[in-house]
């Protein structure tokens, strides 16, 4: 994995994969609570001025981190507006070709085919399920473009905890649309057009979950 993309402890590199699960977690718990300080400042001026203070404030009360102030440096900061700005260089390698993996490849086609259904069938009482569904199957894409780019044997641990989320992805989107076909019959030939693709990104998830505990030398 490159540590330059991602700032890490130092002992990050000793972690099994519940250290990373755990990890994750608090870093979750910082993505929420910008969303709650967003909604709440939407109005203010210098929203991310004020943002930023409160989560240094959150974030000090929950435990002591070692050089906290330089994960808001402007060394961190990237403008979108900058037009020498090389996207695809910051995130991935130069060969890196996810978009021809099967898993990601269905999981576009599931993104895709649900937007067409949201947009045009799906009844107004289920709009809420079914921006989950979208929230969902886009976290699936983003947690499988972000293990296939980590290539390095010893970066096992967290490739299985990000496996393990991305399961944990599919599976919600299959529990909420295993509800809405027992509940809105006359979509279920559409709704089933999508669950069983799904299904099938589900059992690749699974074995890319097994070849990372492979790689760990670990019992599935």
């Amino acid at each position: 994995m490159d540590s330059e993309n991602m700032r890490l402890p130092e002992d990050s590199e000793s972690w099994n994969e519940f250290d990373w699960e755990s990890f994750l977690r608090k870093n979750d718990d910082v993505v929420n609570e910008y969303f709650n300080l967003l909604y709440r400042f939407r109005d203010f001026p210098d929203v991310d001025k004020l943002i930023e203070d409160h989560l240094k404030k959150i974030i000090r009360k929950k435990e002591d981190l070692d050089n906290f102030d330089s994960f808001f440096s402007d060394e961190n900061r990237i403008d979108p507006f900058d037009e020498d700005l090389d996207e695809e260089a910051i995130f991935f390698e130069e060969d890196f070709m996810y978009e021809t993996h099967p898993l990601y490849m269905i999981l576009m086609r599931v993104s895709l085919g649900w937007s067409n259904i949201y947009s045009s069938v799906l009844p107004p009482h289920e709009r809420n399920n079914g921006v989950s569904v979208m929230f969902y199957c886009g976290k699936a894409l983003s947690l499988t473009v972000q293990i296939l780019d980590i290539d390095n044997q010893s970066d096992s641990p967290i490739k299985i905890a990000l496996s393990k989320r991305l399961l944990n992805n599919i599976n919600r989107m299959l529990e909420i649309l295993n509800k809405l076909s027992e509940e809105n019959d006359y979509i279920l030939e559409l709704l089933t057009g999508i669950t069983s693709p799904l299904r099938k990104a589900h059992d690749l998830a699974v074995d890319l979950l097994y070849s990372c505990r492979k790689e760990e030398d670990m019992p599935f």
